[in-house]
């Protein structure tokens, strides 16, 4: 964590995660010595290839529409990163990514083709609202989705007074994350 101060929300949306998946998390911990984290999920095989209805009419929607997006992911955590990625797969032609603000601008500013960013908020260099910032300078048609594990009720506001299209709060569930982009790229495909 390279010195940065801990807010004590990376357990509780880890811990929220898990439950929301069935799961259990255990901690073993020893002065001194460290802590040991065991996390356990339910496992059949018919879950495994179960896709929730509006996920799976979401994606067929978005696929029906031949929509194959080009997708700059802004996420400085790789773990978050691999899960948004696993999420847009089906739905993208190319995915760029950037762990910085400032590298998220030198990518849209480098590849125009970009439609669609989901953009952390939390990061060291440039946080998401100025990348936002700098990205409306030369992009207004790109359609920026900010995340973050910060949900407080003026979160969206400030999201979207920053430049942003729209706001998902961490944990980021797959059909909540596919309904919002269908929606904004079927407002820009009218558009």
């Amino acid at each position: 964590t390279e010195g940065e101060p801990s807010t004590g929300l990376g357990l509780i949306i880890c811990k929220d995660f898990i439950k929301k998946h069935g799961g259990h998390i255990q901690v073993n911990s020893l002065p001194g010595k460290g802590s040991t984290f065991t996390i356990s999920f339910p496992f059949s095989e018919v879950s495994e290839h179960k896709t929730s209805a509006s996920a799976s009419n979401t994606i067929n929607s978005l696929t029906t529409n031949s929509l194959k997006l080009t997708v700059l992911i802004v996420e400085d955590d790789e773990i978050s990163e691999k899960l948004l990625t696993s999420f847009i797969h089906k739905i993208s032609q190319r995915i760029f990514y950037a762990k910085t603000g400032t590298e998220a601008v030198e990518i849209c500013r480098n590849n125009p083709e970009i439609e669609l960013i989901l953009m952390d908020i939390r990061m060291t260099d440039m946080n998401g609202y100025e990348a936002t910032k700098e990205i409306r300078q030369f992009n207004n048609r790109i359609v920026i989705i900010a995340q973050t594990a910060y949900a407080l009720a003026q979160d969206k506001e400030i999201a979207l007074q920053n430049g942003c299209n729209d706001y998902i709060a961490k944990p980021i569930e797959k059909d909540k994350l596919l309904a919002m982009i269908e929606k904004h790229m079927n407002k820009k495909i009218i558009d």
